[in-house]
């Protein structure tokens, strides 16, 4: 097993639903048969990689600590993450044989970016309003789930938050875990891992499914920084 760093992106149907015709000009299939373990080409950069069908496991491996971080299934995009201050911790195994579509990196940017633009959307509920929140598929591609929830907060904080008196920032809508799973494209565990992490840094807190922003300077730096895919 070659341990790698991996970013991904639970989409469902926003690429579930895309046409072979349309994925076919920049891309080629690979089935790959369960128990077989996914390596990345040296060229990976240059690369998205779409499950069409089957299940992935994305484990991290610290020390003998084995982890999982997500199932990837149908609709589901990943890719390795520059190696440049990250380090090698992420594993890939077939545990259902899979069909993967190997997408040229240039074009699927443009695909994406192209109206209709792909977005991750979800509805929060506020005291007696409702708010819709769209996330460019495009921004969260290649980026750590600390970075992703972290600049997540910080554009609610920015649009909709609301000063305290104790200087720090509310913001007035529930995030529930299914929410923020929807608009970060993260599994359960790593959402929960982050928000675990930004309250013991004491950068938020969270007081009836309401997020409030401790430290936004701090913030800021966290949703700027790359470095462990965390």
């Amino acid at each position: 097993m070659r341990l790698t760093s991996v970013w991904y992106v639970k989409t469902g149907p926003v690429l579930g639903e895309l046409g072979e015709d349309v994925l076919a000009p920049f891309s080629h299939v690979d089935i790959i048969k369960r128990g077989s373990y996914l390596y990345f080409p040296e060229e990976a950069a240059e690369y998205v990689y779409l499950v069409r069908a089957g299940r992935i496991r994305l484990m991290r491996l610290e020390g003998n600590e084995e982890t999982t971080v997500a199932f990837l299934t149908g609709g589901d995009v990943f890719g390795e993450l520059s190696k440049e201050g990250h380090l090698a911790t992420d594993a890939l195994e077939v545990i259902e044989d899979v069909v993967i579509r190997t997408l040229e990196r240039r074009p699927f940017d443009q695909l994406i970016m192209t109206p209709p633009i792909r977005e991750l959307k979800a509805v929060l509920m506020g005291e007696t309003d409702r708010l819709t929140v769209t996330i460019p598929l495009a921004e969260v591609i290649e980026t750590t789930p600390l970075e992703r929830v972290s600049r997540l907060i910080l554009k609610l904080t920015d649009d909709v938050g609301v000063p305290r008196l104790d200087g720090n920032i509310e913001i007035p809508f529930k995030l529930t875990a299914e929410s923020l799973i929807h608009l970060t494209g993260l599994s359960e565990a790593s959402v929960s891992d982050v928000l675990s992490r930004l309250i013991s840094d004491h950068l938020i807190e969270i007081a009836g499914r309401r997020i409030i922003v401790r430290n936004r300077k701090e913030l800021t730096k966290v949703a700027a920084r790359s470095g462990t895919p965390s």
